[in-house]
């Protein structure tokens, strides 16, 4: 049986992609201050997971950079971005996060194709997890929340 091999990135995929995950990252801060300001800080944690494991990716991919660009000057900024270039969704509903959500769901499903094709098979595993997380958190939202507890957040 022959492996396939795993060359890695090409810089420019690890900008967008840095850009993406930076983007995505910034986007589940504000669906966790607006679960936690409009309905419970205990829906905030249902969110911290997902948002933490970005955080995970983001990490070892960012080593992933500097093992394969080690003259790199600028590598420390490819997923850790000064400017982001994409402005976080800031949600207003809940029918809103569970939209975006599930986009991001189907997102990390594509960037779990990529991971595998490039990188070892752990990589593509913690995205697949991630976008099945984000995918059943905008599932169960809706169902979990309960009434609003600030009614002047809700659109």
């Amino acid at each position: 049986m022959t492996q396939h091999q795993r060359t890695g990135f090409p810089l420019e995929l690890h900008g967008a992609m840095g850009s993406l995950l930076s983007h995505l990252r910034n986007t589940l801060v504000h669906v966790e201050v607006f679960l936690g300001t409009t309905y419970t800080k205990q829906m905030m944690s249902r969110i911290a997971k997902p948002r933490k494991a970005i955080d995970r990716l983001r990490c070892r991919l960012d080593t992933a950079v500097f093992q394969e660009y080690p003259t790199l000057t600028h590598a420390g900024r490819v997923y850790y971005p000064v400017a982001v270039q994409l402005a976080p969704v800031v949600p207003v509903s809940l029918e809103e996060v569970c939209r975006v959500l599930d986009a991001y769901g189907a997102t990390m499903h594509a960037v779990a194709d990529l991971l595998f094709e490039h990188y070892p098979v752990a990589l593509g595993d913690a995205a697949i997890k991630l976008a099945n997380e984000l995918t059943y958190q905008a599932s169960e939202l809706p169902y979990a929340v309960g009434p609003p507890k600030h009614r002047r957040h809700v659109a």
